[in-house]
């Protein structure tokens, strides 16, 4: 049963990650690095790698492995036979889309800042060309009404001397006439 569980174990070797198992009493079984691996020799206790802070947490713990990558642990113990199964991951490959989709986001919500600024600013110079349109054309229909005004007036006043004087002269003629 062991056999085949280290069997098993050991084909789970990748560039990726691997997981090993370690007994009861924390001997280490099997391992990618030989010199941890059990033999009729010696045998290597997970108390003395750098594996002993997450066989005893039993959480999932960052930590740097036994060639120096930075790696994500995390143990299961098995409450009927009593040994851990270690499982290790490249951190890249656990994270690295979580910090790529991460970075990809805060891009996207750049982008979208830029692009409402941008519109938001486009808007503004619209509104402000608009409204000197507006003031313009105010201005200038005050200034044909003022126009206006001064017109008829002026004409009113030089029209109704001419005009008095031909209703004057009608009058003469009229009272003057009997035809």
């Amino acid at each position: 049963y062991l056999d085949k569980l280290v069997d098993i174990l050991d084909d789970s070797y990748s560039s990726e990650g691997y997981a090993f198992l370690v007994d009861q009493d924390g001997t280490i079984i099997n391992h990618p690095d030989k010199k941890y691996e059990i033999t009729s020799e010696s045998s290597v206790n997970i108390e003395d790698t750098e594996y002993a802070d997450v066989y005893h947490k039993g959480d999932v713990f960052g930590m740097k492995d036994y060639d120096g990558r930075l790696v994500s642990c995390y143990t299961e113990k098995s409450n009927m036979s009593g040994f851990t199964v270690v499982v290790v991951q490249s951190w890249w490959s656990i994270y690295g889309t979580v910090l790529f989709m991460t970075l990809i986001f805060l891009l996207m919500i750049g982008v979208s800042i830029v692009s409402v600024a941008v519109l938001i600013n486009r808007f503004i110079n619209w509104q402000e060309e608009t409204n000197e349109k507006l003031v313009e054309a105010a201005e200038t229909a005050v200034n044909a009404g003022k126009a206006k005004s001064r017109f008829l007036a002026q004409m009113s006043h030089e029209i109704r001397t001419p005009i008095n004087a031909v209703l004057g002269m009608n009058e003469m003629i009229l009272r003057e006439s009997n035809d």
